[in-house]
């Protein structure tokens, strides 16, 4: 080899090496701070987990033995661990506590783990000013009308229908019987029956059963949100917890 290309391979070394130092350097870096970071995601997540525990004591029956199966099953790790990948990548803090507050909500031994898995994959697509809009959608007793409120969700209107939290029903309008020179409907008192043109149908939102399992994981982080003053028509806000 000659004396030049003895000096490139020895300097390519050298770079080489630069190189592996620093992707190795920067590598060990993220992981240090990898590692602050999801230390604490768990401290988040263990003391909203146990606020949800306090909480559901009263309301379910021998709650230490069902809550014993389901921490040993392989598939709790699995959806604490996404719950924790996906609040690791989050940029803005108020999704963050979305999705630190569902993970807390998974604790709940009234839905199954399949359920709570889809809960979190579903979360992935969905900000907290869609939660809002999907709790107005599913609330019995605001004052405004369905359609107001369908209205009101705007932009979370086309994310809640795609993550499958909201379905649109379609109500075909009922057209009037055609009225005969006594302005009664022919038909109606003998005579062919005739109707007018049929008006086109509508679409009225209804919550589905996911979007109600979405609801209820992530309930008392709903409560912390702004509620927009024309959902609740100006009076204070009756919190009812989903439960079906």
């Amino acid at each position: 080899m000659s004396i030049e290309g003895m000096l490139v391979t020895k300097a390519s070394a050298e770079v080489e090496s630069l190189v592996r130092q620093e992707i190795r350097r920067c590598l060990d870096r993220a992981n240090q701070e990898i590692g602050r970071t999801y230390a604490a995601i768990r401290d988040d997540m263990a003391l909203e987990a146990e606020g949800r525990l306090e909480m559901l004591e009263g309301a379910i029956g021998d709650l230490n033995a069902k809550l014993a199966p389901m921490f040993a099953a392989p598939e709790w790790a699995r959806l604490i661990r996404n719950y924790g990948i996906e609040a690791a990548r989050e940029v803005t803090e108020e999704r963050y506590r979305m999705i630190v507050a569902a993970a807390g909500g998974a604790v709940d031994p009234r839905m199954t783990i399949e359920q709570k898995a889809r809960v979190e994959r579903t979360l992935r697509e969905l900000d907290p000013a869609d939660l809002v809009s999907l709790y107005a959608l599913w609330h019995p007793r605001l004052r405004t009308s369905l359609r107001d409120r369908w209205h009101a969700a705007a932009e979370s209107g086309d994310a809640l229908v795609a993550a499958g939290c909201v379905a649109l029903d379609l109500e075909q309008g009922q057209a009037p019987l055609r009225p005969d020179s006594r302005g009664l409907p022919i038909g109606a008192r003998g005579g062919e029956r005739e109707f007018l043109p049929t008006p086109p149908a509508t679409q009225f939102p209804r919550v589905t059963a996911l979007g109600i399992r979405v609801l209820r994981a992530t309930y008392h982080f709903i409560q912390t949100l702004p509620f927009p003053v024309n959902l609740t028509a100006g009076v204070e806000m009756a919190w009812i917890e989903p439960t079906a």
